[in-house]
């Protein structure tokens, strides 16, 4: 295989346009903002959401508020409205419950726990 070039270029002048190019876009790509914050390891299914709402806090994730919770989303008598996160608790069946937390960032954390007293993580999304 050979290399040919232009006619008065010389093969130097095109590495250095594509350095020049890689530059720009390695600068554009600083210039962007981070990624949004991923889910937590240590959210996994079947542990206890108490351990995992106090790791949570220490990751700089905080409930998401009361002022989230749509009306009806957690009837006033399950304990589980305790909870300021709390939306979408289901008072039937298993009991699942969204349990919604904001990273600094500003992205949505959903833990679908399970259960009455004793909740265990059962999901997990990003919003």
């Amino acid at each position: 295989m050979t290399v040919t070039q232009a006619p008065g270029r010389h093969l130097g002048q095109g590495l250095s346009l594509l350095a020049a190019f890689a530059m720009v876009l390695a600068g554009i790509a600083m210039t962007c903002p981070a990624s949004a914050a991923s889910a937590p390891s240590f959210v996994k299914k079947g542990a206890r959401y108490q351990s995992i709402r106090t790791n949570l806090k220490a990751k700089q994730w905080t409930p998401a508020g009361e002022a989230l919770r749509e009306d009806g989303g957690c009837p006033g008598d399950d304990d589980r409205c305790s909870y300021s996160e709390a939306r979408e608790c289901s008072g039937t069946g298993l009991g699942f419950c969204n349990m919604v937390w904001r990273h600094k960032d500003g992205t949505l954390l959903v833990i679908t726990a399970v259960g009455e007293t004793d909740l265990k993580v059962h999901g997990k999304h990003i919003k």
